[in-house]
């Protein structure tokens, strides 16, 4: 294994005719359907920040790690990133937690899974808050690029409790615009799970925060369950596992696209 202070990434493309993933071996990357983005990844000299990120927290402790080596470093954490036959795969253990976070395409849907296998490897019982964190475009990458803040302006998000779900679409500024709705969704295999929900990037956040240490991962922080017009959208969903010594758990996050709602 090596440990999360490598700073080459290489960059991994998972892809079909409707929707294409890029993931490098730190877990940043970016989503497309079509010639849209539905998420955005910025590359920083030091660090790359943006991204479809996994958080793992102690409630007891208040330890916070990431599925992947970014956003939250620990120099010292084991961690490989494997890439094939159309399957990412970051392992990493931090403080007695092993995480493995499969990223592959769904098949025939223009979606990406992301199935995060969480196992107990301390010495007591653990529970753990397992949160997702992705920044929503929504847009073509040139116009995201060159106007990000105006762009943003165009995204309304929404709680589905039917389906347990976030949805966001982008308001049409054209006739020919392309319409274009996503969805989210974050689910225990085989458990019962209540889900808290967050779209207002800085409320995730905080004032002067980073995805690096966010205010909602504090001792405590909370998600508000915000949606509708925010002004910097994001998608956060939020569910708890509790883990004796030796035991695992499955959650899988999916993140989809279509033209429609009911898509």
């Amino acid at each position: 294994m090596n440990d999360t202070s490598d700073t080459v990434a290489h960059v991994h493309e998972l892809a079909n005719d409707r929707y294409r993933v890029t993931i490098a071996d730190d877990g940043t990357g970016s989503s497309h359907f079509g010639m849209l983005a539905i998420t955005r990844r910025t590359p920083d000299r030091t660090r790359e920040t943006d991204s479809f990120v996994l958080y793992i927290r102690d409630l007891e402790s208040g330890d916070v790690w990431s599925a992947g080596a970014e956003p939250v470093r620990h120099v010292e954490d084991p961690y490989e990133a494997i890439a094939r036959d159309g399957i990412v795969t970051l392992v990493r253990e931090h403080a007695g937690i092993r995480t493995t976070l499969e990223i592959t395409l769904a098949t025939n849907t223009p979606a990406e899974e992301r199935r995060l296998t969480i196992e107990n490897l301390s010495g007591r019982a653990r529970t753990l808050d397992v949160t997702t964190y992705a920044e929503l475009v929504l847009n073509t990458p040139v116009a995201d690029a060159a106007h990000p803040a105006f762009s943003k302006l165009f995204v309304q998000t929404e709680w589905d409790d039917a389906h347990h779900a976030l949805l966001a679409m982008r308001r049409l500024r054209a006739p020919d615009d392309e319409p274009m709705w996503v969805v989210h969704t974050l689910r225990s295999v085989g458990g019962a799970q209540r889900l808290l929900w967050e779209t207002d990037r800085m409320r995730f956040l905080g004032r002067g925060r980073t995805t690096a240490s966010p205010r909602s991962l504090d001792a405590g922080g909370q998600l508000s369950g915000t949606t509708g017009a925010v002004l910097d959208p994001i998608f956060s969903l939020r569910s708890t596992i509790s883990l004796a010594i030796g035991a695992s758990a499955e959650l899988v996050a999916m993140l989809g696209a279509g033209h429609t709602r009911e898509e």
